[in-house]
């Protein structure tokens, strides 16, 4: 994203970097499709996002999501998501483990039918009102 120059540089400084916690700049198309294979959940925890793109690729690896609570997410994935409202890093936490209770008892909400449009949908619902 934008404007995350110090934020990346305070990731790549952590004590847990390259361990448990991963910073993943630049990564292809197809290292990303070998996460999502081997992800149990995507966490969008995000607090301002201008589309929300890994709710959708989640839904299409038919990965769960957990994500902050904010319009764009709600839009994007609706009931199909998890949501979380945290400004602590307790409150995250609490979230998580609130989640994998749901995720243990298979009671966690499911993406696997979260309606996406393409790019090409996409586009054509962008240009319609420009060009009717």
């Amino acid at each position: 994203g934008w404007k995350m120059d110090e934020f990346a540089q305070q990731l790549r400084q952590h004590p847990q970097a390259g361990k448990n916690l991963l910073w993943l700049e630049g990564a292809s198309d197809e290292y990303l499709e070998k996460i999502y294979a081997r992800a149990d959940c995507l966490i969008a925890a995000s607090e301002c996002e201008g589309f929300g793109l890994p709710l959708i690729e989640a839904a299409q690896h038919k990965l769960p999501v957990l994500a902050r609570d904010i319009a764009v997410f709600r839009e994007v994935a609706g009931e199909h998501a998890a949501y979380f409202c945290a400004r602590q890093p307790q409150e995250l936490a609490q979230a998580l483990r609130d989640w994998l209770r749901l995720f243990a008892a298979d009671a966690h909400p499911r993406s696997d039918s979260m309606p996406w449009l393409s790019w090409r949908d996409s586009a054509r619902a962008l240009l319609r009102p420009i060009i009717d």
